[in-house]
């Protein structure tokens, strides 16, 4: 029988899936210096001056 709090195989899969996708994409940012824009150029590149 299993406990009501805990949690299953497939669930605990699941979650450590997406925390490896997670890293894997933070990583791959970091090795190619790939920079987040900032909230100011994501806005002003719709407006042209």
């Amino acid at each position: 029988m299993r406990r009501p709090l805990e949690p299953s195989v497939e669930a605990r899969g699941r979650v450590v899936g997406i925390t490896d996708g997670v890293f894997a994409i933070a990583l791959t940012l970091i090795v190619l210096e790939i920079r987040v824009p900032t909230h100011e150029m994501v806005h002003s590149e719709g407006h042209a001056s």
